[in-house]
């Protein structure tokens, strides 16, 4: 009998032992008889419901409950204990003491004697309520994360992507259902993108959290899309990283407007550009035209004075050497004129005038034709342009150039003359407009002695000497096109400079010397109003050559 007393003793405090471990855990677990009624409970369910184990012996279920939960809750009890199956509840609504209704996770089990005979079930219930909670709000997230139009994923440490959502297998042409299985982050990304967010993405998001840029994602097919990318360094609260996170926007649109605005900005300083040259055109035009108007008319005034000199100096010169002749034969038949006019002869110096007069008369004949070829210089130069071009000899206009230009060329105190050498080829005549291209002339060559003026800086008269300025002047034919070189043996120019020669308002000379339009004229004469081409070949210290190519036939309208 001591023994059973003894035995039962043991039971109870093993029983004991066994309800304390359940009142230290979380979960709330209910020992229920037949018919629902509660034998115990434990710490947690206590707690929930606000009530003792005393208070809550032989009670029928669960209080505060309604009435539909409480027969779920009998009829669930019934079955274990009919049934002596384990039954799984996922989710059931419980209302605590307080009214508050949480969701719980609850599993009944039978409880069987040592013949099997159910006896009491036992349910063990876990509140779930905050995970359904966060369930919910991770289900509106990812529902955000879905409907977003930007391309989202996450990825681990090793970059081995963890999620895309809709937007991003869209954008890299994947399907929905396709696997992300092995797929890399930088799968996503052609090779220079991956170098930027190698080197410059990932570091800087661990390093301060995020990094924003611009890269670009691989399609399928290899095509890139440009994107503005951010990259999240998601860290533990010990500081650890670890994933990451990546939004970016397709940005073709803007690149697209971008480079639409620089076409347009573009075209726009193209478009003023090509204003300005037009005005510093047509200013230049007016100007030419006012001084062909005006050279035209000086020589057209010229040449009736000069056709009258030039006449009387040829019928005088007969009429004098008739005199002389005269003069001469008196001298023969009166050896002896007398005093008075062998001393007024001796005054006059008759013997040198005789000599004298025939020179005098040829020197102005010589000085006539020089009018003559200025005048017919400054009428050529001075032509005015029809609305087609015409047939003209290059030469005349290259040669009426230094005639006008030839004041420049002297000598002076400086400086010894500026030697001209001409290398003509035998060139055909090309169809042109005149007046313009002795311009480009005039603006090449006048280039020209400005850059030998401006070499002679700081040299002597002597040094000069032994160094003459020269500029050549070269011409040949070369596949139905003439060309023309127009060199000097100056100070030459950089290689800037000679990016920036024929720049409309671009010039080296000094405030007043240079407007900046000649060769940028000469140019657009050329090119534009020809068909041909200018160029400028030069080295500092050497000197410079502007080459000139005009086809022989006309390709552009004036």
């Amino acid at each position: 009998m001591t023994k059973v007393k003894s035995f039962e003793s043991a039971l109870r405090e093993n029983e004991k032992t066994y309800q304390q471990i359940l009142d230290a855990i979380t979960d709330m677990v209910l020992v229920k008889g037949a018919k629902s009624r509660i034998i115990w409970a434990n710490k947690a369910f206590r707690d929930y419901y606000g009530m003792s184990e005393s208070q809550l012996q032989n009670m029928i279920d669960a209080p505060f409950s309604e009435p539909d939960h409480t027969l779920q809750y009998i009829k669930d009890d019934a079955y274990v204990f009919e049934s002596g199956q384990t039954l799984e509840i996922p989710q059931e609504p419980v209302n605590r003491y307080d009214g508050e209704v949480r969701l719980f996770h609850t599993i009944k089990s039978a409880i069987r004697n040592e013949l099997g005979q159910v006896i009491m079930t036992v349910g063990v219930s876990r509140d779930i309520s905050e995970h359904k909670q966060a369930e919910k709000e991770q289900a509106k997230l990812l529902a955000i994360l879905e409907a977003a139009p930007d391309f989202i994923s996450t990825a681990d440490l090793t970059g081995k992507v963890l999620y895309f959502n809709k937007a991003a297998r869209r954008m890299l042409e994947l399907g929905e259902k396709e696997s992300l299985q092995g797929r890399k982050l930088c799968q996503n990304h052609p090779k220079w993108a991956n170098e930027i967010i190698q080197n410059q993405g990932l570091p800087e998001s661990v390093r301060v959290g995020d990094w924003v840029g611009e890269t670009a994602l691989l399609k399928a097919d290899g095509r890139e899309i440009p994107i503005s990318q951010l990259i999240v360094a998601h860290k533990s609260p010990d500081g650890e990283v670890e994933y990451f996170s990546t939004i970016a926007r397709d940005i073709s649109e803007l690149k697209a407007a971008e480079e639409t605005l620089r076409q347009r900005a573009k075209d726009l300083e193209q478009t003023l550009k090509e204003l300005q040259n037009t005005q510093a055109h047509l200013l230049q035009s007016e100007k030419m035209s006012s001084i062909g108007q005006l050279v035209a008319g000086v020589a057209h005034e010229m040449n009736n004075p000069l056709g009258f000199i030039a006449a009387s100096i040829k019928q005088a010169k007969p009429t004098f050497d008739d005199i002389v002749e005269h003069l001469k034969l008196y001298q023969e038949k009166f050896p002896t004129p007398g005093d008075e006019i062998l001393i007024h002869a001796e005054e006059i110096d008759l013997e040198y005038s005789l000599s004298d007069l025939p020179e005098m008369i040829d020197s102005m004949t010589i000085a006539c034709d020089r009018l003559k070829n200025i005048s017919t210089s400054l009428r050529t130069f001075s032509r005015a342009d029809r609305d087609y071009k015409v047939p003209f000899n290059i030469y005349d206009g290259i040669d009426g150039t230094i005639i006008i230009l030839k004041h420049r060329l002297k000598a002076n105190n400086s400086r010894p003359a500026i030697e001209i050498v001409t290398n003509y080829s035998n060139l055909p005549e090309i169809e042109c407009s005149p007046g313009q291209l002795n311009q480009v002339f005039m603006n090449l060559i006048a280039n020209a002695i400005d850059a030998l003026d401006e070499s002679n800086t700081g040299r002597s008269f002597e040094e000069i000497k032994a160094n003459p300025n020269r500029i050549t002047i070269t011409t040949s034919l070369k596949e139905k096109q003439v060309e023309v070189k127009i060199a000097d043996n100056g100070v030459g120019m950089s290689e800037s400079v000679k990016q920036k020669v024929f720049d409309h308002l671009f010039t080296t000379k000094g405030v007043g010397k240079g407007t900046g339009l000649g060769l940028a004229i000469a140019g657009s004469i050329v090119v534009e109003k020809h068909g041909g081409t200018l160029n400028v070949n030069s080295t500092l210290g050497v000197g410079t050559e502007f080459v000139i190519t005009l086809p022989i036939l006309a390709q552009a309208q004036s």
